[in-house]
Parts: structure tokens; sequence; C-alpha cells
């Protein structure tokens, strides 16, 4: 669930950092960075620095992620 989720806010929203994404879904930013470790060893998500924070990371879907929406989505 916390998968699908984060998938789905970074496709509907557009890039947001793990803490945004923490934030949203209401859940530890513990808890948001070990999902999205999960999605990036899978090919899901990738990171980049902040253009104006290097120190945080922008988080965005790769073609991977968005195919893996789509066909859940066509599945439905």
């Amino acid at each position: 669930m916390p998968e699908s989720s984060a998938l789905s806010r970074l496709d509907r929203e557009g890039p947001a950092t793990a803490a945004d994404l923490a934030r949203r879904d209401r859940i530890t930013p513990q808890s948001m960075g070990t999902t999205l470790a999960a999605l990036a060893a899978r090919g899901l998500v990738e990171g980049r620095p902040d253009d104006r924070d290097g120190r945080r990371t922008v988080l965005s879907l790769t073609p991977a992620g968005r195919e893996i929406l789509r066909s859940r989505r066509t599945a439905r």
C-alpha cells in the first residue's frame, strides 16, 4: 500500500521529496524512506538533487514506474 500511494502521488502531483511524501501520507519519514528505497531498487523512482537546496533529493517516477501504474490501472 505505501508503495502504491507513493507512486500514485508522484504521478499525480509530480516530483517531491521523501519528507513531502511522508507528510502527505501521514507516515514517518523513516517509513517513507524505506518505501522509496525499495521502489528505487526496483527502478521505479529516481532521485536528483534539489535545484534550490542541494541537501535535499527530489524524487520522480521513472518510465518503468509509469508503466507499472498504467498496467495496474488497466487491470482494474
